[in-house]
């Protein structure tokens, strides 16, 4: 926040965060107690984009990488909010509300976060929105008088209908001479289809192995994200990062373990567990798990594999898998109290149309900032 003695000015939310189609709700929030602020125009801003780059080796020469990049902008609006026709903002406290409606085929905010391997690549990808405030005059020689505020805009990936977060597998069993034994039914799925990142999530196996003769061996649980990135020319980067990974004893013969007795494997959504080298420099960012998203050039997603395994001879030795997709959020930060006494003036709601031309439209790194 930029403020003087007994200036501030801020943006507030009615949610820490918003899924594409919702309505956001918010304030812009003035506090010019003492004396009058020399500006006489509030605007808003409301941004959006969609970034990727990273670095290719490139056959011509090996000293200068060639580089690809990819942008989209999906907002990039100023807004009018109000102008003081006195020439200046008398001094009080001011509560401008605004409201928006987010398209419903935005992706998900997205921030990447670097490993080794990316730093060797120079990888970013960020799919982010923003909002911006500022009061000023459009006199140049006043222009040191403008006040402006930043906040995040935090938009979550909206959840498929038709996906659920469970998987099951039928494994076939046999002797150590491959003589068929039955077969082994698992079925795997967790607690919920979505968690933040942080969050514990449980995951649930129920097994039933009382068609089979032979005795199942063990359960692998891996959980991978999944990374597809793009460029404006064409070109894909993905890469795959295991995030999660352990294995269960299995079930003897002719057992089951289903309802009550069911196997329950708990995971802790961060990246303390990873790889050394998948882990980051700075400690705060390597516990944030990367957001799930499904932008046009970013596109993340989060899948459990899991792999079951019968005994028996090697040759003759049966495994099978499934995958289980799961939406993984950013953690939402709540929202700051106003400083002091705060007893504002509430003005008439700022309704702001975006009309459906002014979305995903290919732009350049200037034309964003």
């Amino acid at each position: 926040m930029n403020k003087g003695p007994n200036t501030s000015i801020r943006i507030e939310t009615e949610r820490p965060f918003y899924y594409p189609g919702d309505t956001v709700n918010g304030h812009l929030l003035l506090n010019f107690e003492g004396s009058d602020f020399p500006g006489n125009h509030l605007l808003l801003k409301i941004k959006g984009k969609e970034e990727t780059s990273w670095e290719v080796p490139n056959p011509n020469n090996p000293a200068v990488p060639d580089h690809k990049h990819g942008l989209i902008i999906f907002y990039n609006h100023k807004i009018n909010v109000y102008t003081w026709s006195e020439g200046h903002v008398p001094a009080g406290q001011y509560d401008f509300p605004f409201s928006f409606i987010l398209k419903d085929f935005l992706p998900g905010s997205y921030t990447h976060h670097q490993d080794q391997r990316d730093r060797n690549t120079n990888t970013k990808a960020l799919i982010k929105y923003k909002l911006k405030t500022e009061c000023l005059a459009f006199d140049v020689e006043r222009e040191m008088s403008k006040i402006k505020y930043t906040k995040e805009l935090l938009v979550r990936e909206k959840l498929k209908v038709n996906v659920v977060s469970k998987g099951e597998i039928t494994l076939p069993l046999s002797t150590m001479c491959c003589i068929p034994q039955g077969n082994c039914r698992i079925r795997v799925y967790f607690e919920k289809n979505a968690y933040e990142s942080g969050e514990e999530a449980s995951i649930f196996c129920e097994i039933d192995n009382s068609g089979g003769s032979q005795a199942l061996e063990r359960l692998l649980f891996e959980l991978k994200n999944k990374v597809l990135l793009r460029s404006d020319d064409g070109t894909n980067k993905e890469y795959t990062k295991t995030i999660f990974r352990t294995e269960e004893h299995g079930l003897a013969a002719n057992q089951k373990a289903e309802g009550l007795g069911k196997k329950t494997i708990k995971l802790t959504l961060n990246t303390k567990d990873r790889n050394e080298e998948f882990k980051s420099n700075e400690e705060d960012e390597a516990l944030q798990l990367q957001e799930s998203s499904s932008g046009q050039l970013v596109n993340s997603n989060y899948l459990l594999e899991v792999s079951a395994k019968g005994s028996g001879f090697m040759s003759c030795k049966s495994e099978e898998k499934t995958l289980i997709p799961v939406t993984v959020y950013k953690k939402a930060k709540e929202a700051k109290k106003m400083d002091g006494n705060w007893n504002p003036k509430v003005m008439e709601v700022k309704a702001v149309v975006i009309g459906e031309t002014d979305f995903y439209r290919r732009g350049n790194k200037k034309n964003n900032k």
